[in-house]
């Protein structure tokens, strides 16, 4: 390689932004509509989105009340030569239309209904398209599970060195081992302190890190003891609580505009450190204005930890707690009609469905038409169609 490429080739890869995302980034925020253009709007900027698989996996073996699967899901068997292909196919798609480095979720019914094996030829198909999967359990599996799913089965060695996964627990959900059916949201814990220990001893017994989410969904009845679960839970591995009311709740956002404009879609994670300090290095030197504002919030964020002292003696380690507000499918479904159409709704329920789908931040990919899918579009108007498909494609009567 010549002396010119190789110094081309480091620029790239000192870039912020990768040229692919940051085309990815502009895009998104040409399509999302004027009102939500805001200096605090993450989407576009900072990101494209969430991303998440559909029709992979479509059963599960607890039964939840307020879940947002067709009752055709549980009628679809779980084959791991089906999920593997279509997790190909919708992370292309999605690497095609949105870059690189993307937050996705291997979500569709309970992920640990496919075998270890299975399970990590999907991870390793998400991680082929630059992706950083997550896994959505209902936690409710074995140390032997997770064990072979993190080591590769002829040498014993770890084939990931990171794993991501999502446990959901929340007292609407039934048929979990141990717990048929929970009284209140404390009966939980030690099912919620178990999900943690077995990621803490795949990291002591093979060196292999994760980062672990916590799941709840929030209803009148558990509402009053959500402040509960993040006092007694916060401290057990969780690096991210996220809860999903019934109530129609947005989330503020409080990133300074000038971090934002120095460093968009910048992933602080991936690549040697050396490689990483050249970037947000090459951040500042295009936009010098947000240095002061990264020493207030450094200021403001030892203060926060305790002093320097306590830092040096314990490593902080960051929690984000995410409120989500998931749509009416009565309200969804003529909006996502209204969206494929062209037309612009009247009635304010359905113009309102039809603003956020536009400015979905969890969006699905359908490689047959080329198409990202907002999660809220899936679930209310394409699952149960997909799902009956399913039927005959992974009949239950075949295995």
């Amino acid at each position: 390689m010549s002396l010119r490429s190789r110094l081309r080739e480091l620029e790239l890869a000192t870039r912020p932004e990768p040229p692919e995302l940051e085309a990815a980034l502009a895009r998104r925020w040409e399509e999302l509509p004027a009102q939500v253009k805001t200096p605090e709007q993450m989407l576009g900027r900072r990101t494209a989105g969430c991303e998440g698989t559909h029709g992979v996996f479509p059963r599960c073996d607890l039964a939840c009340t307020p879940c947002y699967h067709s009752r055709e899901a549980n009628r679809v068997r779980t084959d791991g030569d089906h999920t593997a292909r279509e997790v190909d196919r919708q992370m292309g798609l999605l690497r095609t239309l949105r870059g690189p480095g993307q937050n996705a979720q291997l979500i569709g019914g309970e992920v640990t209904l496919l075998g270890p094996e299975d399970h990590a030829r999907a991870l390793q198909a998400m991680y082929r398209h630059g992706r950083k999967p997550m896994s959505m359990t209902h936690g409710d599996f074995d140390y032997p599970y997770l064990e072979a799913l993190a080591l590769d089965p002829a040498s014993g060695e770890p084939r990931f060195s990171h794993l991501s996964f999502a446990g959901h627990f929340d007292s609407m959900m039934f048929g979990r081992r141990g717990l048929k059916r929970a009284r209140r949201e404390a009966d939980l814990h030690p099912f919620r302190e178990r999900f943690c220990a077995m990621f803490q001893r795949l990291e002591r017994e093979h060196g292999v890190t994760s980062y672990l989410a916590h799941n709840m969904t929030v209803t009148p009845r558990n509402l009053g003891e959500v402040a509960e679960v993040v006092r007694e839970c916060r401290d057990m591995g969780y690096r991210m609580f996220s809860f999903q009311p019934a109530a129609h709740l947005g989330n503020a956002n409080r990133w300074r505009e000038d971090f934002l404009m120095a460093f968009g879609g910048m992933d602080f994670a991936a690549g040697p450190p050396a490689l990483r300090a050249a970037r947000v290095a090459r951040a500042f030197a295009r936009h010098p204005r947000a240095l002061p504002g990264l020493g207030g919030w450094a200021r403001r964020a030892l203060r926060r930890a305790g002093g320097a002292a306590a830092v040096a003696r314990h490593r902080p380690r960051a929690v984000t707690y995410v409120m989500h507000s998931f749509m009416d499918a009565r309200a969804v479904r003529p909006a996502w009609e209204a969206l494929r159409t062209g037309e612009e709704p009247d009635h304010p329920a359905v113009r309102e469905a039809w603003e956020r789908l536009q400015a979905c931040s969890y969006t699905m990919a359908h490689a047959e038409s080329g198409e990202l899918v907002p999660a809220c579009a899936q679930h209310s108007v394409l699952d149960p169609e997909e799902n009956l498909r399913l039927q005959h494609e992974l009949s239950l009567a075949s295995t």
